[in-house]
């Protein structure tokens, strides 16, 4: 529970630019693709596993379809 805190106080700084942002791409999905939404919340989500220096093991990769919209192998990595 401390880690949350701690990952939260230390990405405040971040807050006035990517929630509006987020905000923008969710009221006009037209104007984005899906890819380009998916991309920003990898982002935030790679920014704040950094800040708070947390690690994360992936298993069960070869259950996943190798082909969709949703799979994280079509979008870039960090």
């Amino acid at each position: 529970m401390l880690k949350l805190f701690y990952v939260i106080f230390m990405n405040l700084h971040r807050a006035p630019y990517m929630i509006p942002r987020m905000r923008a791409e969710a009221d006009h999905p037209q104007r984005y693709t899906e890819e380009q939404r998916y991309s920003l919340v990898q982002h935030a989500i790679y920014l704040m596993n950094k800040t708070g220096k947390i690690n994360t093991v992936e298993t069960g990769a070869e259950n996943l379809p190798k082909q969709g919209a949703n799979s994280a192998r079509t979008v870039r990595s960090f």
